[in-house]
């Protein structure tokens, strides 16, 4: 009878491993010679069948490497190979962004998938601006399915800073199209309209006739209105196509008016380009617009009696409104669209009290926020619509009446009930990380961001009750500054940035007013008394909208 032994099997296919490697470095036993230009690369033949596919099925046969006990490779370089080599008898790889796309043809060539795909896993990680289209084109030749998902992903969330390079000249007009059709591209018509001109114009005889194709994808709807006059007068694209002359016209309304002409940028369309305030005003059942800038007010669409008149809160993600009501419903609504209509999504199963949404990388993190509350945080993801468990908050970080919000792919949960510790969440890692505490403790606080600042702006606290303070975050050196006071105390609202300006939006206490700062003057001021709405306190957004 036999008996099993208890024996470390992993440590001892290590020590076989590292006793392999040792011989092949000092030439022991070995029983085949890859030669690669003027290099040799003494080698044992059990080893490289084990570990690539290539040598497997050049040595498992009668073949003259098998016999002579030797091969050269042409075309290749030799550092690659023996790379791909060390690999296979150490399980470990060493790569420089200057070799490592020479790694990835010997990897591919010998048919070492997993160097390919760890290869093809750090190209994704490393992603910029400035590598996207060299690895987009990698991704491509290898026809590697996930890295040419994850440049589509990073294009998408990077469109502006990829078409200021000059790289985005040379892109083929099949993936132009695809990242101007998206909705999961971070960036406006107008944004996406300049570059679409940029593109064409580059080689403007090959491309004129792919032009209106692209044009006609654009929602030209919601461009500024003095970018579709200046296009419609002054652009020689536009005036040579018919079609789309009348795209541009079908588009709105014209009204009669005086435009300077001057061309569109990026950085004043996108980063600027949410343009109202939308409220969820109960007695109308509707969702009211109020335009800063000229101050008056504008019906967007009706709200769902699903939860007209209940307590929910809201998320914006590509032009799409969320919503989260405190019984676990959750409704959407595409407000771009021409008849705007609700839908409902599925339930969340693990939050079912207020909660308190962040969005990063199309996934949205929800936090129970009345009470004590639970520490689970739950996620959706708006692509598969699929709910589930992302994390827990760490202890002892309040539970309720939180300041929280995304900032440069972290979440920050800021203050709250109780507690005055402070954390930030990497969604990426699943990890929390301790951050400065606010040098105000309290809850009910309204966060803001603003170029890399966040602005926590009034709340409460137990001895003084509803508060106007301001303090402000540094993102990137983390620490605490004092802005400003507000003009009102203001406590369980939400705030909002729109062209450079941060607004604070009604709340308890508040009057119902709405307040606006500009962080370059240090100022607040009163735009607005809200004394007709009756409005959800934690609904309240900064939508683009052209009327």
């Amino acid at each position: 009878m036999e008996y099993s032994v208890d024996l470390d099997h992993m440590s001892h296919a290590v020590t076989i491993l590292e006793n392999l490697d040792e011989m092949g470095k000092n030439k022991q036993m070995c029983d085949f010679m890859i030669k690669v230009e003027s290099e040799e690369f003494p080698a044992h033949k059990n080893v490289l069948s084990a570990g690539s596919d290539y040598f497997k099925a050049m040595l498992s046969h009668d073949t003259s490497e098998a016999q002579t006990g030797f091969v050269e490779m042409k075309h290749i370089c030799p550092v690659s190979v023996k790379k791909c080599i060390d690999y296979i008898y150490s399980g470990k790889l060493l790569v420089t962004k200057e070799n490592i796309e020479q790694v990835l043809n010997t990897a591919n060539m010998m048919q070492l998938q997993k160097i390919c795909d760890g290869i093809f896993d750090f190209l994704a990680k490393e992603l910029t601006p400035f590598s996207f289209h060299s690895t987009k084109d990698i991704a491509e030749f290898f026809n590697s399915a996930k890295l040419i998902e994850n440049c589509k992903e990073y294009a998408q969330a990077n469109f502006l800073s990829i078409v200021r390079l000059d790289d985005f000249k040379f892109f083929e007009y099949k993936y132009l199209s695809f990242l101007i059709e998206s909705k999961n591209t971070k960036a406006s018509e107008a944004a996406k309209c300049k570059a679409l001109m940029i593109w064409t114009k580059f080689d403007i005889e090959a491309r004129k006739s792919t032009f209106c194709e692209a044009f006609c994808k654009l929602n030209l709807g919601k461009m500024p209105l003095q970018y579709r006059m200046y296009m419609l007068e002054k652009d020689s694209l536009l005036l040579n196509s018919a079609s789309c002359m009348d795209k541009l016209l079908q588009s709105r309304m014209f009204k009669q008016c005086n435009v300077e002409a001057k061309d569109i940028n990026f950085e004043s369309d996108v980063d600027e380009s949410d343009n109202v305030i939308a409220i969820f005003d109960t007695p109308s059942k509707s969702i009211q617009c109020f335009h800063p800038q000229q101050k008056s007010w504008t019906k967007l669409c009706d709200v769902s009696d699903e939860f007209n008149d209940h307590v929910f809160s809201t998320a914006l993600v590509n032009d799409i409104i969320y919503v989260f009501e405190i019984n676990s419903c959750n409704y959407t609504l595409d407000y771009t669209a021409p008849n705007p209509s609700w839908d409902q999504l599925p339930c969340r199963s693990l939050t079912d009290n207020r909660v308190t949404p962040a969005v990063v990388d199309n996934i949205i993190y929800l936090f129970e926020d009345s009470g004590e509350g639970s520490s689970i945080v739950e996620k959706f993801d708006i692509l598969s619509r699929i709910w589930s468990y992302a994390t827990d908050r760490p202890q002892p970080v309040a539970h309720s009446l939180t300041a929280i919000i995304a900032v440069k792919n972290y979440i920050y949960v800021i203050g709250g009930h109780i507690t005055i510790n402070s954390a930030k969440f990497d969604p990426v890692l699943s990890e929390w990380t301790t951050i400065p505490r606010m040098p105000t403790k309290r809850y009910g606080a309204a966060p803001a961001e603003f170029d890399g600042k966040i602005y926590v702006i009034g709340g409460w606290t137990y001895e003084e009750g509803e508060l106007n303070v301001v303090e402000c975050l540094d993102t990137v050196t983390e620490m605490w500054t004092r802005v400003p006071d507000l003009n009102i105390v203001r406590g369980s609202f939400r705030a909002c940035v729109i062209k450079g300006k941060i607004y604070a939006v009604g709340g308890e206490s508040s009057d119902d007013t709405i307040e606006e700062m500009d962080p370059t003057e240090n100022t607040w001021r009163v735009i607005e008394r809200m004394t007709d709405k009756d409005y959800e306190c934690w609904g309240s957004l900064a939508l683009n909208v052209c009327f």
